[in-house]
Parts: C-alpha cells; sequence; structure tokens
C-alpha cells in the first residue's frame, strides 16, 4: 500500500486548485512537490518496514494535514532505531490501574525495553494575517530562477505587504544575477537579510526559514510538554524516552538542544586579565536537567534528531543525552551505533 497513491494527491490537488500557492497547506506541497520527493520516498520505505498494524494506524494520520508531521518525526526516530535492530510497536496498549496507554512507540531488543514519545519542536505561532504575508512573500521567493539557496534572516515583527514582497524579490533576484557571489555572501534590505548557504542543481531559488532558537517560552513550553509526557507514562514503570524533532522550518542544531538541558553558555570575564586566553565557557543553570525545578527523575533520557541544512531529512544520527537524577537510566551503549 501506498502513502502517496495518486487517488489521494488528486483529491488534493482538487481541493486545492483554486488556492493561491501561500493558502495551500504545507501537506499538499509535501505530497505534490518535487522538492520534497526524498521525503516520499524515506515514508514508503520507513513504511514498508512496519506491521500491518501500524501501518493501517498510520497512514490516516499522514494523510491529516494536522498529524502529518508529528507523525513524520515519530517514523523518523523509530526508523533509526529499526536500522540499529530494535524491534518497534506503535502504540502498543498497556493496561495499568484500569487506564489503558498507548505510547508511540515500544522499543524491545538487546536487552532493552523502553517507551519512546516523541515530541516536535514548532516555531512560535503567529497570526492568520503575518501567515498570509509571508506565504506570499516565500511564494514569490519560490519562483526565482536560481540554483542557489539561501537562509532569510528577520525579526518577529517582519510583516511584509504585498508592495514590500515585490521590492524584496527584485532585490533578491539582482543580487543573485551576480556572477561573482560566493557562498557567505549577504544581502541586507534593511527588515529582511539573505545569506547564500549554497549552490545545487535545481531550477528555481531554494530558502530557509530564520532559524527558531530556543527562546525562555519556546524552553518553558518544551518543559511542560515533556513534563505532561512523563506525568501520563511513568505510572508503566519503565524506562520512559522523549524524542525531540524540530519542525521543518525551525533548523535547531545539537547546540541549541545542549542549551536547553544543561543550560545557557555564558562566558564568564576575568577584569584583571581581559586578555587570557584560558577562559571557559559555563553553563547557567536554566536547562531542562540542571534548573531548581528541572525536568522529572521519571524520564529516562532525550533523544535529539536533528535535520541536515538545506533539505528537510533527518541526519542519520542522533543525540541522547541521559537524564542525570533518572531513576530508569538508560545505557548509553545501547545506542552507540546512533549516539554522537
Amino acid at each position: 500500500m501506498s502513502i502517496f497513491d495518486a487517488s489521494w494527491i488528486k483529491q488534493l490537488e482538487d481541493r486545492y486548485r483554486n488556492h493561491a500557492n501561500y493558502e495551500k497547506p504545507a501537506i499538499y506541497y509535501y505530497a505534490t512537490d518535487p522538492h520534497y520527493e526524498l521525503v516520499r520516498i524515506e515514508i514508503e520505505y520507513w513504511i514498508s518496514q512496519l506491521p500491518k498494524e501500524a501501518i493501517a494506524k498510520i497512514t490516516p494520520r499522514l494523510h491529516a494535514e494536522k498529524h502529518f508531521e508529528q507523525t513524520y518525526n515519530e517514523l523518523v526516530i523509530s526508523n533509526i532505531l529499526v536500522q540499529c535492530g530494535y524491534a518497534v510497536e506503535y502504540e502498543k496498549t498497556f493496561s495499568v490501574n484500569y487506564n489503558k496507554l498507548t505510547p508511540d512507540w515500544f522499543i524491545t531488543g538487546n536487552g532493552l525495553e523502553v517507551v519512546l514519545e516523541a515530541v516536535t519542536i514548532n516555531p512560535p505561532p503567529i497570526s492568520i494575517r503575518e501567515r498570509r504575508r509571508l506565504g506570499y512573500l516565500y511564494a514569490r521567493l519560490g519562483l526565482i530562477k536560481s540554483n542557489a539557496i539561501v537562509e532569510l534572516d528577520y525579526d518577529d515583527r517582519f510583516s511584509p505587504d504585498q508592495q514590500r514582497s515585490s521590492e524584496i524579490v527584485k532585490a533578491l533576484q539582482n543580487w543573485l544575477n551576480n556572477n561573482y557571489l560566493q557562498q557567505g555572501a549577504k544581502l541586507d534590505l534593511s527588515d529582511v537579510a539573505f545569506e547564500l548557504r549554497d549552490w545545487g542543481n535545481h531550477v528555481h531559488l531554494k530558502y530557509q526559514s530564520p532559524a527558531t532558537a530556543f527562546s525562555l517560552n519556546l524552553l518553558e513550553n518544551l518543559k511542560k510538554t515533556i513534563q505532561a509526557k512523563v506525568d501520563k507514562y511513568k505510572i508503566l514503570g519503565k524506562p520512559l524516552l522523549v524524542g525531540i524533532v524540530p519542525n521543518f522550518h525551525t533548523f535547531l542544531d545539537i547546540d541549541d538542544i545542549k542549551n536547553a538541558l544543561w543550560g545557557e553558555e555564558a562566558w564568564p570575564i576575568d577584569w584583571n586579565n581581559l586578555n587570557s586566553e584560558n577562559i571557559m565557557p559555563i553553563r547557567k543553570r536554566n536547562g531542562l536537567f540542571t534548573s531548581p525545578k528541572s525536568i522529572s527523575s521519571k524520564l529516562s533520557a532525550i533523544i535529539w534528531v536533528p535535520k541536515r541544512l538545506g533539505i528537510e531529512l533527518p541526519m542519520p544520527m542522533i543525540g541522547i543525552f541521559p537524564n542525570p537524577k533518572a531513576e530508569l537510566a538508560v545505557n548509553q551503549n545501547h545506542f552507540r551505533n546512533v549516539y554522537r
């Protein structure tokens, strides 16, 4: 059974035929855009490795706009673990004290028996008006004929109207026509900036949205989400892993997750020796594992799955960060094939 079968794709195309590009939901592009062909191929392969029961549950979730990316991220994590020799069961039902619980994955093998919940990190929500304005700009950017990959940078107040979007697109086109541009070149237009990240063999411009930093709100929301997972599944009495996967458009990296877990890096200043080369960074005690109100000891570890810069495919390696206060610890050696 194919996830991206012709009949479902035709339904999407018919449903959004008369919508402007920036009004079409993300799932439309994941299913139809050539840019996401590798994503579709990987999903089809991952699904083929699962039992029929799991496929029956996952297929309608991948066809639902509000569930697609979360389900995709669940598949990202499970596939990596399957490739390392573990058996995975999707939404296995556990009955405990009249409660029925269905964690995303139940993982067994190599002496390991743990439950795993996947969490998607999403950018801060924006208003419908802002989303449409940015969608219009992105649609215009996607029409530029160029084999460049650029990264945008703008602040939270950036909300260009159609005239401003046209001005931005024209300025970017003129800049890209410069044959002497090199990787790292930057175009600053006061309210938005572009950085040339790479060149490819594509016909139309590829772009990356601004990276979403671990703001205090995002960190607090992440902590609450993880704690909610812990509160829900601690009754199982099994090691609990929470897999964190960034949203397609956040591009958070390993340093971001370390800051979130262990605290932000800070550089102490020795006013008596400002030229010292031996100054080492320290971490503030504001991480999920280190703050005074740190995450529950019922959490065994965090699994981090980054994405490659420039495309939406997950990197083949993951990071595992054991909770130093975990009651049910997980030995990192279980993940030696994927740990980095």
